[in-house]
């Protein structure tokens, strides 16, 4: 049945994946790194039918984010923690 609580696995005859990402640092203090970084992805089917559910072909990848964006603090005190 293809309901929330199933899951289906498929292989797709070809797909392509094209993405990248961008990240930057800075040291405020000697025991505190920050850092933010954005990411994109393109994930797309190029040839995927399958008889019983359909042509997924051109279609994007489910749940591949478009976008991704994170950021952060590094906190390394002198003791060794962090």
């Amino acid at each position: 049945p293809l309901d929330f609580t199933t899951g289906i696995t498929l292989n797709a005859a070809s797909s392509r994946v094209f993405g990248g990402e961008l990240e930057a640092r800075a040291v405020p203090h000697p025991n505190i790194q920050a850092f933010v970084s954005l990411g994109i992805t393109d994930a797309k089917f190029r040839d995927f039918v399958d008889v019983n559910l359909g042509d997924f072909s051109g279609l994007s990848f489910p749940e591949a984010p478009r976008y991704t964006i994170s950021a952060g603090i590094d906190w390394r005190p002198k003791t060794g923690f962090f």
